[in-house]
């Protein structure tokens, strides 16, 4: 079963909109700060599965309108920034700088160690890597058809958007659990307010 352009947008509307009602009404997925393309997208994703293991009907989508609209994603987040203000960030700028751009060293050498130490490719690891991680669902999806034709790793969308889910929740994860630790360490004092009338 092949869904056309229109079909596929409207599947993904219904999809991003279910993500939005579960998150509004589940506690748990708002302390984890979880997205609602990823609460709509897992249900979909069981959905989906759940008709090739038990009917074996395979669903495809219409993806060509996909790319396009990473291009335009992508192109307005270049758009809107500006120099101005990021020479206002100044010294804390440079720092986070300095910090994002060595984790993106290592997420690329972790990934390509795991990827070694599994007998595949390195060039998996590091897909698995920044390009998903840091990356986003975005970046991995866009950068997974090169991985296919270049690399031949013909199931490059899949590795990229699971690795990019997995560092999603896995970072929304421990910055919850370590800013819960963090206020439960801060001390408040009461603010005394003079006020004369």
């Amino acid at each position: 079963m092949e869904f056309d352009a229109r079909q596929t947008v409207i599947i993904a509307i219904v999809v991003l909109l279910i993500g939005k009602l579960l998150r509004n009404k589940i506690a748990f997925f708002q302390k984890y700060n979880i997205p609602e393309p990823v609460i709509g997208g897992i249900i979909a994703s069981l959905i989906f599965s759940g008709f090739f293991f038990f009917a074996d009907i395979v669903i495809s989508f219409f993806l060509e309108q996909r790319d396009i609209l990473l291009v335009v994603f992508f192109t307005c987040v270049g758009l809107s920034a500006k120099l101005s203000t990021l020479m206002k960030g100044g010294k804390a700028l440079l720092i986070l700088l300095i910090i994002a751009v060595t984790f993106l060293f290592l997420q690329n050498l972790t990934g390509v160690a795991i990827a070694y130490l599994t007998g595949l490719p390195a060039k998996i690891g590091v897909l698995g890597g920044s390009v998903s991680l840091s990356g986003g669902h975005g970046t991995a999806i866009a950068w997974s058809p090169i991985f296919a034709e270049k690399y031949g790793i013909s199931n490059a969308v899949e590795i990229g958007i699971a690795c990019a889910t997995f560092g999603l929740v896995l970072g929304v994860f421990l910055v919850v659990q370590y800013s819960t630790i963090y206020q439960r360490n801060i001390t408040y004092s009461p603010i005394v307010l003079n006020c004369q009338q």
